[in-house]
Protein backbone atom coordinates (compact mmCIF):
# COMPACT_ATOMS: atom_id res chain seq x y z
CA UNK A 1 0.00 0.00 0.00
CA UNK A 2 1.30 3.42 -0.76
CA UNK A 3 2.27 6.35 1.50
CA UNK A 4 -0.51 8.42 -0.22
CA UNK A 5 -3.39 5.58 0.21
CA UNK A 6 -2.27 5.47 3.79
CA UNK A 7 -2.60 9.50 4.14
CA UNK A 8 -5.90 9.28 3.15
CA UNK A 9 -7.08 6.45 5.27
CA UNK A 10 -6.13 8.78 7.87
CA UNK A 11 -8.00 11.82 6.55
CA UNK A 12 -11.22 9.53 6.32
CA UNK A 13 -10.31 8.15 9.62
CA UNK A 14 -10.28 11.92 11.31
CA UNK A 15 -13.29 12.96 9.02
CA UNK A 16 -15.29 9.81 10.52
CA UNK A 17 -14.74 9.88 14.23
CA UNK A 18 -17.56 12.32 15.62
CA UNK A 19 -17.17 11.52 18.92
CA UNK A 20 -18.01 13.97 21.81
CA UNK A 21 -14.79 14.66 23.32
CA UNK A 22 -13.98 13.06 26.83
CA UNK A 23 -13.88 14.50 29.88
CA UNK A 24 -10.61 14.98 31.87
CA UNK A 25 -7.34 15.92 30.04
CA UNK A 26 -7.15 18.49 27.87
CA UNK A 27 -3.31 20.22 28.58
CA UNK A 28 -0.58 20.08 26.25
CA UNK A 29 0.81 16.54 25.30
CA UNK A 30 4.37 15.96 24.39
CA UNK A 31 5.49 12.43 23.14
CA UNK A 32 7.99 10.60 21.66
CA UNK A 33 7.31 7.45 19.29
CA UNK A 34 9.94 4.60 19.12
CA UNK A 35 10.00 1.11 17.96
CA UNK A 36 10.52 -2.01 20.27
CA UNK A 37 14.25 -1.51 19.22
CA UNK A 38 13.95 2.05 21.06
CA UNK A 39 14.79 3.49 17.28
CA UNK A 40 12.72 6.80 17.08
CA UNK A 41 10.10 6.69 14.16
CA UNK A 42 9.57 10.07 12.11
CA UNK A 43 5.97 10.51 10.29
CA UNK A 44 3.95 8.52 12.74
CA UNK A 45 0.52 10.36 12.62
CA UNK A 46 -0.84 11.06 16.25
CA UNK A 47 -4.26 12.15 17.04
CA UNK A 48 -6.29 13.24 20.01
CA UNK A 49 -10.06 13.49 21.15
CA UNK A 50 -12.27 15.36 19.27
CA UNK A 51 -12.54 18.88 20.45
CA UNK A 52 -16.36 20.48 21.35
CA UNK A 53 -18.81 20.98 18.64
CA UNK A 54 -19.21 22.88 16.22
CA UNK A 55 -17.39 21.74 13.90
CA UNK A 56 -15.60 18.62 15.52
CA UNK A 57 -12.15 19.24 15.36
CA UNK A 58 -9.51 16.98 16.56
CA UNK A 59 -5.90 18.19 17.50
CA UNK A 60 -3.31 16.40 15.47
CA UNK A 61 0.41 15.69 14.57
CA UNK A 62 3.04 14.29 12.81
CA UNK A 63 6.30 13.04 14.50
CA UNK A 64 9.51 14.71 13.28
CA UNK A 65 12.71 13.09 12.45
CA UNK A 66 13.50 11.84 16.03
CA UNK A 67 10.47 11.04 16.75
CA UNK A 68 8.50 13.74 18.87
CA UNK A 69 5.16 15.03 18.75
CA UNK A 70 3.29 17.76 20.72
CA UNK A 71 -0.57 18.25 21.00
CA UNK A 72 -1.86 21.47 22.23
CA UNK A 73 -5.23 19.86 23.43
CA UNK A 74 -5.06 15.76 23.37
CA UNK A 75 -7.94 15.00 25.07
CA UNK A 76 -8.26 12.10 27.15
CA UNK A 77 -7.29 9.64 24.48
CA UNK A 78 -4.84 9.42 21.79
CA UNK A 79 -4.28 7.50 18.26
CA UNK A 80 -0.84 7.03 17.08
CA UNK A 81 -0.37 4.80 13.32
CA UNK A 82 2.16 4.61 11.37
CA UNK A 83 2.66 2.35 8.02
CA UNK A 84 4.14 -1.03 8.67
CA UNK A 85 3.24 -1.15 12.52
CA UNK A 86 0.44 -1.92 14.32
CA UNK A 87 -1.86 1.14 15.43
CA UNK A 88 -2.10 2.03 18.78
CA UNK A 89 -4.89 3.96 21.22
CA UNK A 90 -3.74 5.21 24.84
CA UNK A 91 -5.90 6.64 27.48
CA UNK A 92 -3.86 10.10 28.72
CA UNK A 93 -4.51 9.71 32.49
CA UNK A 94 -4.94 13.22 33.94
CA UNK A 95 -2.14 15.09 34.44
CA UNK A 96 0.35 13.51 32.28
CA UNK A 97 2.17 15.85 30.02
CA UNK A 98 5.21 13.17 28.76
CA UNK A 99 4.57 10.37 27.35
CA UNK A 100 6.73 7.68 25.69
CA UNK A 101 4.69 5.52 23.26
CA UNK A 102 6.36 1.88 21.83
CA UNK A 103 4.55 0.79 18.50
CA UNK A 104 4.83 -2.79 17.26
CA UNK A 105 4.97 -4.97 14.44
CA UNK A 106 1.56 -5.20 12.37
CA UNK A 107 -0.43 -7.90 12.87
CA UNK A 108 -3.45 -7.64 10.59
CA UNK A 109 -6.07 -9.70 10.06
CA UNK A 110 -6.49 -10.49 6.67
CA UNK A 111 -9.93 -10.95 5.04
CA UNK A 112 -9.81 -13.63 2.50
CA UNK A 113 -12.27 -13.27 -1.11
CA UNK A 114 -15.51 -14.63 -0.50
CA UNK A 115 -17.09 -18.09 -1.58
CA UNK A 116 -20.31 -20.02 -0.99
CA UNK A 117 -21.75 -19.78 2.31
CA UNK A 118 -21.61 -23.43 4.24
CA UNK A 119 -24.82 -24.90 4.75
CA UNK A 120 -27.38 -23.03 7.01
CA UNK A 121 -25.27 -19.82 6.92
CA UNK A 122 -26.75 -16.61 5.36
CA UNK A 123 -24.05 -14.13 4.07
CA UNK A 124 -25.17 -10.47 4.50
CA UNK A 125 -23.13 -7.98 2.91
CA UNK A 126 -22.36 -6.32 -0.72
CA UNK A 127 -18.29 -5.33 -0.77
CA UNK A 128 -17.90 -6.18 3.09
CA UNK A 129 -20.27 -9.56 3.89
CA UNK A 130 -20.76 -11.80 6.94
CA UNK A 131 -21.46 -15.59 7.13
CA UNK A 132 -24.55 -15.52 10.15
CA UNK A 133 -25.85 -18.93 11.22
CA UNK A 134 -29.42 -19.23 10.39
CA UNK A 135 -30.46 -20.80 13.45
CA UNK A 136 -29.66 -20.30 16.97
CA UNK A 137 -29.93 -16.19 16.69
CA UNK A 138 -32.68 -13.89 15.33
CA UNK A 139 -31.59 -11.42 12.03
CA UNK A 140 -33.22 -8.61 12.17
CA UNK A 141 -33.55 -5.18 10.35
CA UNK A 142 -32.37 -5.17 6.51
CA UNK A 143 -34.21 -1.98 5.38
CA UNK A 144 -31.82 0.42 3.56
CA UNK A 145 -31.86 4.12 5.13
CA UNK A 146 -30.83 6.77 2.36
CA UNK A 147 -27.25 5.90 2.39
CA UNK A 148 -26.80 2.59 5.11
CA UNK A 149 -28.27 -0.27 6.38
CA UNK A 150 -28.20 -2.04 9.51
CA UNK A 151 -28.87 -5.27 10.84
CA UNK A 152 -29.21 -6.88 14.38
CA UNK A 153 -28.13 -10.43 15.10
CA UNK A 154 -29.60 -11.76 18.53
CA UNK A 155 -28.82 -15.10 20.11
CA UNK A 156 -32.30 -16.30 20.97
CA UNK A 157 -32.96 -15.71 24.46
CA UNK A 158 -30.59 -13.36 25.06
CA UNK A 159 -30.67 -9.02 25.10
CA UNK A 160 -27.50 -8.88 23.57
CA UNK A 161 -27.02 -8.11 19.83
CA UNK A 162 -24.41 -7.79 17.10
CA UNK A 163 -24.65 -4.32 15.04
CA UNK A 164 -23.70 -5.01 10.57
CA UNK A 165 -23.87 -1.54 9.38
CA UNK A 166 -23.22 -1.03 5.10
CA UNK A 167 -22.77 1.91 3.56
CA UNK A 168 -20.10 4.46 2.76
CA UNK A 169 -20.70 5.91 6.10
CA UNK A 170 -22.53 3.62 8.25
CA UNK A 171 -19.77 3.39 10.66
CA UNK A 172 -16.70 5.07 12.62
CA UNK A 173 -13.23 3.55 12.02
CA UNK A 174 -12.78 3.54 15.80
CA UNK A 175 -15.04 3.15 18.96
CA UNK A 176 -15.72 6.37 21.01
CA UNK A 177 -13.53 7.22 23.12
CA UNK A 178 -15.52 5.92 26.24
CA UNK A 179 -15.23 2.54 25.08
CA UNK A 180 -11.62 2.50 25.72
CA UNK A 181 -11.74 4.71 28.71
CA UNK A 182 -14.12 2.55 30.40
CA UNK A 183 -12.43 -1.02 29.28
CA UNK A 184 -9.97 -2.68 31.73
CA UNK A 185 -7.90 -3.94 28.49
CA UNK A 186 -7.97 -3.37 24.88
CA UNK A 187 -6.07 -4.16 21.80
CA UNK A 188 -6.10 -2.99 17.87
CA UNK A 189 -5.07 -4.42 14.37
CA UNK A 190 -5.41 -3.55 10.96
CA UNK A 191 -7.88 -5.58 8.68
CA UNK A 192 -6.27 -6.17 5.27
CA UNK A 193 -8.12 -7.24 2.23
CA UNK A 194 -6.01 -9.93 0.41
CA UNK A 195 -4.04 -8.87 -2.53
CA UNK A 196 -5.72 -5.30 -1.90
CA UNK A 197 -4.22 -3.92 1.33
CA UNK A 198 -5.02 -1.94 4.51
CA UNK A 199 -8.90 -0.66 4.38
CA UNK A 200 -10.08 -0.50 8.34
CA UNK A 201 -9.13 -1.76 11.56
CA UNK A 202 -10.49 -4.13 14.42
CA UNK A 203 -10.79 -2.68 17.83
CA UNK A 204 -11.69 -5.24 20.84
CA UNK A 205 -11.93 -4.85 24.48
CA UNK A 206 -13.14 -6.20 28.29
CA UNK A 207 -14.59 -4.38 30.77
CA UNK A 208 -13.96 -4.77 34.85
CA UNK A 209 -17.07 -7.27 34.97
CA UNK A 210 -15.62 -9.99 32.34
CA UNK A 211 -18.10 -8.61 29.50
CA UNK A 212 -16.48 -7.80 26.10
CA UNK A 213 -16.83 -5.28 23.22
CA UNK A 214 -15.52 -5.21 19.43
CA UNK A 215 -15.09 -2.55 16.83
CA UNK A 216 -14.57 -3.33 13.79
CA UNK A 217 -14.74 -0.94 10.62
CA UNK A 218 -13.94 -0.85 6.85
CA UNK A 219 -13.01 2.32 5.19
CA UNK A 220 -16.23 3.57 2.93
CA UNK A 221 -18.04 0.37 3.22
CA UNK A 222 -19.30 -0.48 6.73
CA UNK A 223 -18.45 -3.02 9.48
CA UNK A 224 -19.80 -4.91 12.79
CA UNK A 225 -20.20 -3.61 16.42
CA UNK A 226 -20.89 -5.18 19.94
CA UNK A 227 -20.19 -2.68 22.70
CA UNK A 228 -20.85 -5.17 26.10
CA UNK A 229 -21.83 -8.85 25.46
CA UNK A 230 -21.12 -11.43 27.79
CA UNK A 231 -18.13 -14.84 26.89
CA UNK A 232 -20.97 -16.97 25.59
CA UNK A 233 -22.37 -14.06 22.96
CA UNK A 234 -19.22 -12.76 22.77
CA UNK A 235 -17.95 -16.22 21.42
CA UNK A 236 -21.11 -16.03 18.93
CA UNK A 237 -20.77 -12.44 17.93
CA UNK A 238 -16.52 -12.83 17.15
CA UNK A 239 -17.45 -15.91 14.94
CA UNK A 240 -19.27 -13.93 12.34
CA UNK A 241 -16.98 -11.07 12.88
CA UNK A 242 -14.24 -13.65 12.20
CA UNK A 243 -16.34 -15.08 8.91
CA UNK A 244 -15.41 -11.37 7.27
CA UNK A 245 -14.67 -11.08 3.61
CA UNK A 246 -15.08 -9.22 0.71
CA UNK A 247 -16.57 -9.80 -2.58
CA UNK A 248 -14.04 -8.02 -5.45
CA UNK A 249 -14.78 -5.49 -8.14
CA UNK A 250 -13.62 -6.29 -11.59
CA UNK A 251 -11.30 -3.70 -11.68
CA UNK A 252 -9.44 -5.68 -8.36
CA UNK A 253 -6.00 -7.27 -8.79
CA UNK A 254 -5.73 -10.71 -8.59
Amino acid sequence: MTDRFRDWLFLIAIALLQAPMASGQESALNGKVTDANDKALAAAHVYGSPGKCCPVKRDSAETNPVGEFHLDRAGQVIHIWKEGFASQTLVVKQGISQMHVVLKVSNNLNVPKCMNPMKGYRQIGNRVAFAVPERGVKILGGKWDVDYVRYLIKPRGSSSFLELWFGPYAISLEPNDEQFIESSDFEQRDVALVSLGIAGQDSSGHFANGNRWRHIAFVGTGGAIYKDAAPREAAIFDQIIDSACFIPFDGDPH
